[in-house]
């Protein structure tokens, strides 16, 4: 739901763009979003702000995680969630630390990662460095540069294909106002083929093999299965076949596994921001999602992470 100022704002849009009969599903589906915007190079002068990159603000009981014995995982972010439009977010945290750390992109999807949330007292915060003696993971790939950060507020639109198709051929401007954001938190996701929610929901149910097989046939599974039999990959012959009583599973109650996905929102979405020195990918996008029964629980053990690319 809209806060006041935030309808007024989706209102006025509106007026300046005749849409007819998309006007209503637009009204209906409208959602929040916050859009995270660079301010400058981090200088550190200031401790518990939001930031990008560079190194965190950790209170005394938090540990800068490991991957394993020899390597750490990057800092991706901290957000202050004081300094959120507390109306705008208000399922959101109003007061604490959020913060974001990745480990290996090797693949692009069920990015191993670690996201805390702190909510004692700021004042305790303290600069912090990597751990000693251990190396950063894809230190090679991510020599990346703290930058701070503010907030603004927008609206965003549930993506529908006939709503997007609409706006993309008619009204390009508004188009980019509902669906064209780089850095948010919540809003809409970037996806070329996925359906990243549903991935979402797979990896953390124990369904991972349904990622890249719960949109094909059996027939198609059962062909490609052969295929690689006679090319000498049994064992990946095997795999798809042993995902086959998942995937019927999957076919006879997949009104069911939709609406359970649904359950499943973008948290975070960071693009391959030039002020960072980042690049994810092939100038893709670096996306964390959240349970909504979690985020209310203020659990954040139970994520996932992905990287959309082209």
């Amino acid at each position: 739901m809209l806060h006041d100022h935030l309808n007024s704002r989706l209102l006025s849009m509106l007026k300046q763009h005749p849409l007819k009969e998309k006007r209503d599903f637009i009204l209906g589906h409208a959602e929040p979003f916050v859009n995270i915007v660079v301010e400058e190079e981090e200088n550190y002068e200031t401790t518990g702000n939001s930031r990008i990159a560079g190194y965190p603000d950790l209170p005394p009981r938090l540990e800068w995680p490991s991957v394993d014995d020899d390597h750490y995982y990057t800092f991706i972010a901290q957000f202050n969630m004081s300094e959120l439009p507390a109306e705008i977010l208000d399922f959101f945290p109003k007061h604490g630390m959020l913060y974001f750390f990745l480990g290996s992109d090797d693949s692009a999807s069920d990015i191993d990662h670690r996201i805390f949330y702190y909510d004692g007292d700021l004042s305790h915060l303290k600069k912090t460095f990597p751990p000693e003696g251990k190396e950063e993971i894809s230190s090679g790939d991510r020599n990346f540069t703290g930058v701070k950060i503010f907030f603004e507020p927008g609206v965003t639109v549930k993506f529908d294909s006939d709503l997007g198709d609409y706006l993309s051929e008619h009204d390009e401007e508004l188009y980019s106002k509902f669906y064209h954001h780089y850095d948010t938190i919540w809003g809409q996701y970037e996806s070329f083929t996925e359906d990243h929610s549903l991935d979402a929901y797979f990896c953390r149910n124990g369904l991972q093999r349904l990622m890249y097989q719960y949109y094909r046939t059996e027939e198609q599974i059962r062909e490609e299965a052969q295929n690689m039999r006679e090319m000498g990959h049994e064992c990946y012959a095997q795999e798809l076949e042993e995902a086959l009583p998942l995937l019927n599973q999957y076919k006879n109650n997949e009104s069911f596994y939709q609406q359970q996905a649904e359950d499943w929102h973008q948290l975070f979405k960071l693009s391959s921001l030039d002020e960072a020195c980042m690049c994810w990918w092939d100038v893709g996008f670096l996306q964390f999602y959240i349970s909504k029964k979690d985020l209310e629980k203020r659990i954040f053990s139970n994520t996932y992470a992905c990287i959309e690319s082209s």
